[in-house]
């Protein structure tokens, strides 16, 4: 279970930051 938490928390890690990125991206234009 802890493998499958660790992946789960990176996998939404991983998401928040593309998601931010492309946020900054967008205002930086």
């Amino acid at each position: 279970m802890e493998n499958w938490t660790g992946l789960i928390f990176y996998v939404i890690g991983m998401t928040v930051v593309g998601k931010i990125e492309t946020i900054k991206h967008s205002f930086w234009r």
